[in-house]
């Protein structure tokens, strides 16, 4: 185990690691993760990353990309995971936007190779591609803007720095110190400081998902109130 540097506004997955590994007091203030250590606590920050994408937390990974299509399905950005929205290009300063369906309706459509301007978009995925059906069906190349989510980047090494907002830096750590916890057996040596740890965790992973949630959003209690 190494002695550590400075800590910036932005961390690395190594610091990440190094930041959790103290949170359990598995390392001392000064040493750094590296070994089997680093590798076991990459290999959970990914997958607790890739878990937090799936539940939802997506707004810096919006962005816009273009597709020209001229069939009823078109295939989209590679690293697209959702689709917010969809417009036809209709000329440089017009664009008109497009209705989503889900998937079902879209079956619904009793004439589904009908030809003509799109007026309405579905989203169909499979395990590695995300594309666009379209209806009707355009009968030119037709050029569709669309915003989207896209993955959230795999943590490959050490010296990367990992794809979150900084605001969301203890978070991150804490909640992998959690994760961490049983691995290392500080659940079994320390019960009461691990429940602490996890309580803690939890908050801060509650504000993250609750700042990430736009204006618009309400969740519902089970006495029909909102909030």
């Amino acid at each position: 185990m190494a002695t550590s540097g400075t800590i910036s506004s932005t961390m690395t997955a190594s610091e990440v690691v190094t930041a959790a590994l103290q949170e359990l007091s598995v390392l001392s203030a000064g040493e750094v993760a590296d070994g089997d250590d680093l590798l076991l606590g990459l290999r959970s920050l990914n997958f607790m990353l890739k878990s937090w994408a799936a539940r939802g937390l997506t707004s810096w990974r919006n962005q816009d990309g273009s597709v020209v299509a001229n069939a009823a399905e078109t295939a989209l950005d590679p690293y697209c995971v959702d689709v917010i929205d969809a417009r036809v290009v209709q000329s440089v300063n017009y664009e008109r936007p497009l209705q989503r369906w889900e998937l079902a309706q879209y079956r619904q459509i009793p004439n589904k190779a009908a030809v003509g301007t799109p007026t309405a978009f579905t989203v169909t995925k499979t395990a590695d591609s995300v594309s666009l059906l379209l209806w009707p069906i355009p009968t030119t190349p037709t050029t569709i803007f669309y915003s989207f989510t896209r993955v959230i980047d795999d943590v490959v090494d050490g010296d990367q720095t990992i794809d979150v907002p900084q605001q969301w830096l203890e978070a991150v750590y804490v909640s992998l110190a959690a994760r961490l916890a049983q691995t290392y057996g500080v659940t079994r040596i320390d019960p009461a400081t691990t429940q602490i740890m996890i309580q803690r965790a939890l908050s801060l992973e509650a504000d993250v998902f609750a700042a990430d949630q736009p204006a618009s959003f309400y969740m519902g209690l089970s006495d029909g109130r909102v909030f």
